[in-house]
C-alpha cells in the first residue's frame, strides 16, 4: 500500500505570501444548529457558513512591500482573498475580514510576531 505523504500548508493574502505562520487554523464550522423542541424531538436549523482563520506567531516578510498587507487591511477595514493549502487535495479561498492582531515581542530572543484571526464567508475549492 502507497505511504501517504502530508505536505505543510502555506496561507497566502491576495495571492501573496505575506509572510510565515509557526501554526494556521483554519476553521469550518456547518453554521447548523441543534433546534429540540419540548417533546423531546430534535431537529437541526440550517445557518449560514462563518469561517475562521487563526495564524499564530506570524512574521510578516521583511523588506517586501507586502510586509505590513495584513495590518493594511485591518486598519482601511478591507477585505482580503486569503488561500490556504492544500487541504484534502485543494486549495481554500476564503474573502475574510481581519478581526484582531496582537502583536508579541520576545527581547531576549530578539523576536517579533504576531496573532491574527480573520472570519469569513463560505469557503470556495480551487485545484
Amino acid at each position: 500500500m502507497p505511504e501517504h505523504i502530508f505536505k505543510n500548508w502555506s496561507v497566502y493574502a491576495d495571492n501573496a505570501k505575506h509572510g510565515l505562520a509557526q501554526k494556521a487554523t483554519l476553521t469550518l464550522p456547518a453554521g447548523n444548529e441543534s433546534v429540540i423542541t419540548d417533546d423531546g424531538h430534535m431537529g437541526v436549523s440550517q445557518g449560514k457558513v462563518a469561517t475562521k482563520l487563526s495564524l499564530q506567531g506570524y512574521s510578516p516578510a521583511a523588506g517586501t512591500p507586502e510586509q505590513d498587507a495584513i495590518y493594511r487591511a485591518w486598519k482601511t477595514k478591507k477585505k482580503l482573498m486569503m488561500t490556504c493549502g492544500p487541504i484534502l487535495g485543494k486549495l481554500i479561498k476564503i474573502s475574510m475580514n481581519v478581526m484582531e492582531i496582537k502583536f508579541d515581542t520576545d527581547m531576549v530572543k530578539g523576536t517579533n510576531m504576531m496573532d491574527i484571526e480573520l472570519e469569513g464567508g463560505k469557503p470556495d475549492e480551487a485545484g
